[in-house]
């Protein structure tokens, strides 16, 4: 397939400032792109196919910068176009982007969601219901297995209404699921209660001259996620087997 149009995103004098991922708004006017290497959320115009200027008042096209550090990785949006959540590779931390046009917060970190990972995050979906948020753990650091799942409540319904109260956990985590390896791409179904997963499996042989080598399992690199309770209260999942009859290819990095 013939690549229609490229579209220059990030500073051509920085070589280390390039796109990771990528999430378009669901009416189609927007996209944006996280990227990793300094910090940044660039924003696509998708009707006139070029990057938007978030900063006028600068001789350079901006970004949206992230908090001090941040190393931007997944990015979802959800289905209001409402927020963009943007998982940080080297930090347990999901950004909270305000996408609104309407909003006055519009184009800034509004919040910061904290898991419990014990290193970064990687991957993020959002269920096809628009209720919950998922991640899947960073495994940068081999020393550190990171098997888990994270769920996070986004439901809008539970947004708190009075300043200090949030009884229903929203945009908080209320879940983690283990998982038999580290697991990197996640992605919803037509079912709300179903999430689908990739792992990284891999066994370890010692061949003739003592080296050893690792050999990838890829028979058990997919998974089902089923949702048993949706209250963030008494919120509860589990994975089923990987029994499915069809070889089913998950894009677990988007590259505009």
């Amino acid at each position: 397939m013939a690549v229609a149009i490229n579209i220059p995103v990030g500073n051509p004098n920085i070589p280390s400032d390039r796109p990771e991922s990528i999430a378009p708004t669901n009416n189609a006017t927007r996209a944006y792109v996280t990227m990793r290497n300094t910090g940044r959320v660039s924003v696509v115009d998708l009707m006139a196919l070029r990057e938007i200027d978030t900063n006028p008042q600068t001789a350079t096209v901006d970004g949206i910068a992230l908090p001090q550090g941040a190393r931007p990785q997944g990015i979802v949006i959800d289905p209001k176009d409402n927020y963009a959540y943007i998982a940080d590779q080297n930090r347990p931390n999901i950004y909270v982007l305000d996408i609104n046009p309407n909003s006055a917060t519009y184009h800034t970190v509004v919040q910061t969601i904290n898991v419990t990972s014990p290193l970064g995050l990687s991957q993020l979906a959002i269920s096809s219901d628009g209720r919950r948020l998922f991640a899947t753990g960073s495994d940068s650091n081999e020393q550190t297995p990171n098997r888990n799942l994270y769920a996070v409540n986004i439901d809008p319904r539970d947004k708190p209404s009075a300043q200090g109260s949030n009884e229903r956990k929203w945009h908080q985590q209320i879940g983690v699921i283990p998982t038999a390896s580290e697991t990197e791409g996640i992605a919803a179904t037509s079912d709300p209660k179903k999430m689908v997963f990739t792992n990284g499996f891999a066994s370890v042989r010692t061949i003739s001259n003592g080296e050893e080598i690792k050999l990838q399992d890829d028979g058990k690199g997919f998974g089902v996620l089923e949702i048993t309770s949706e209250d963030p209260l008494n919120f509860s999942a589990l994975l089923c087997r990987w029994a499915w009859p069809l070889t089913i290819l998950m894009s677990t990095r988007q590259w505009l």
